[in-house]
């Protein structure tokens, strides 16, 4: 067996291991409800339906994940978008919480125009799974809720 052919087939038995099957559908499971928490946050802001709010669909690849498929939202108003994209359930790395400890990031979602860009981290904890919003610039990340999420579209659509 070639070296080409050796290194192909290990991954396919590595990526097909249900360990990381499982952890790859309870990701993209936990994104699918978070856009869908987004888009009744965005309904419920937009009872006239000025927002164009559309799903979109994003190719990811992941070293842990191989390639696969995941949701986001184009989001247009007048002539303002905002883009909502997964980067990864399989980020590595640490964010600093509004309590000032750090925590483990275990999946990460763009929220973006053409000049700012505001990330959505999702962690786990002893009191679960949590996600988290930061600004670029900010120091550190703040809950998700539907106060924090609409002050970073008002600043993302302005």
């Amino acid at each position: 067996m070639s070296a080409l052919q050796e290194l192909i087939r290990e991954q396919a038995q590595r990526l097909s291991q249900p360990d990381v099957k499982k952890q790859r559908d309870h990701w993209l499971q936990q994104e699918e409800q978070l856009l869908a928490q987004l888009e009744a946050w965005l309904k419920a802001a937009d009872p006239d339906g000025a927002l164009k709010v559309e799903k979109t669909s994003h190719e990811l690849r992941e070293e842990k994940f191989g390639s696969y498929a995941a949701s986001g939202m184009r989001i247009d108003l007048g002539g303002r978008r905002v883009e909502i994209v997964p980067r990864g359930g399989a980020v590595g790395g640490v964010v600093p919480l509004e309590d000032g400890r750090p925590v483990r990031i275990h999946g990460l979602v763009d929220v973006s125009n053409d000049v700012e860009r505001y990330r959505l981290y999702r962690t786990l904890d002893d009191s679960g799974e949590r996600w988290f919003i930061k600004h670029r610039a900010a120091e550190r990340a703040v809950s998700l809720d539907r106060t924090n999420f609409e002050s970073a579209m008002v600043d993302l659509l302005k």
